[in-house]
């Protein structure tokens, strides 16, 4: 288990996992892509939570982390989820709705749905111990409410989702054995790849380099007479998001494979000067929400999301993800806050 309280930088990476099983809930995964492991099983978040905020069409899963708090007895079991839309022209939408839903679920130590004491994660025959509580979406493994009219069995996040289903594959199974091989070809279509993420400690950063030089040129050059004021507004603004940029660029080349920087209380590192949340609005139960962990655009590599296609595609600079600072525990799947940045122009 790992301490949210934890100091330094922690930095995630996706792997291929060993065994599939240890993806499953009952051993509490971080993993991205695939279903979600829900941790409550039973008490999900509802349909019209899961969809997305711009083109209101239901999010497909893109990650989860598992991030205990030792500081409190509620928080024994936490994790994160975070959902995504595929529909790539909402992530170049200019208002506020972005294409992301953040969820963080915590359970104590005793608890309904799974034992006090932890599972062997080299023994697959855990899984016995978790059972089915609430009927799942048969395409994204979101909370179903709609039922296959014919079969009764598949159900159903949404209609989007059934009518998906069932020209892909489920008119060919329906009331039929199940064809697994069927059913990934399917699940590889609308998820992402499922793949493990392991959490470890961000090696030695780089040092810092002096940047008032640049600021010091911009300031000889306009009493000089070369800038206007202005120009120099413009010149500082872009040597500002320069650094940001370049900030971004040096810290991330440490580890080039980081699709995670994990780090409760910690700072966000920016991709860009632009863009930047004045304030981030307070949980519902009235807390502040501090910084936990962010997303970076390597990930998108793993989600092989193709951008020489025609047409907007899913794409972030970074994604940062705000949580509550008390750990409240006011439902089964508290809402949390995420903020959207993407590369400034300059640094494209």
């Amino acid at each position: 288990l790992r301490d949210t309280k934890q100091i330094k930088m922690e930095l995630g990476f996706v792997e291929e996992p060993e065994n599939t099983w240890r993806l499953l809930r009952c051993y509490f995964p971080s993993k991205v892509g695939g279903k979600p492991a829900w941790l409550d099983p039973e008490h999900l978040p509802s349909v019209d939570d899961m969809e997305c905020g711009c083109c209101h069409k239901p999010l497909v899963f893109l990650l989860q982390l598992y991030s205990p708090n030792d500081d409190k007895l509620d928080s024994f079991h936490r994790t994160i989820f975070v959902f995504c839309c595929t529909n790539g022209t909402c992530y170049s939408s200019e208002n506020d709705a972005f294409p992301f839903k953040v969820f963080r679920s915590m359970l104590p130590k005793e608890n309904d749905y799974y034992p006090a004491d932890p599972p062997d994660y080299d023994e697959p025959n855990a899984i016995r111990e978790c059972s089915q509580f609430t009927n799942l979406c048969g395409l994204c493994g979101n909370h179903g409410v709609k039922k296959c009219s014919r079969c009764r069995e598949v159900q159903y996040c949404s209609k989007d989702h059934q009518v998906f289903h069932w020209k892909l594959l489920h008119k060919y199974q329906c009331s039929k054995p199940k064809d697994e091989n069927n059913e990934v070809e399917m699940e590889k279509s609308i998820l992402f790849s499922e793949k493990e993420l392991v959490i470890e400690p961000e090696p030695t950063a780089p040092k810092k380099e002096n940047t008032e030089s640049e600021f010091e040129n911009l300031k000889n050059h306009i009493q000089s007479g070369d800038y206007t004021e202005e120009e120099l507004n413009d010149a500082v603004a872009n040597v500002k998001s320069d650094k940001a940029f370049e900030k971004f660029q040096k810290q991330i080349a440490v580890e080039p494979e980081q699709v995670i920087r994990y780090q409760r209380e910690g700072s966000v590192l920016w991709c860009s000067s632009e863009n930047i949340p004045s304030k981030i609005p307070s949980c519902e139960c009235g807390a502040q929400r501090q910084f936990e962990f962010q997303i970076m655009p390597q990930l998108l590599n793993h989600l092989k999301v193709d951008h020489s296609i025609e047409g907007p595609t899913i794409d972030w600079g970074t994604v940062a993800i705000y949580t509550c600072h008390d750990d409240c525990n006011i439902s089964p799947y508290i809402k949390e806050y995420c903020w959207l940045q993407h590369f400034s122009k300059e640094a494209i």
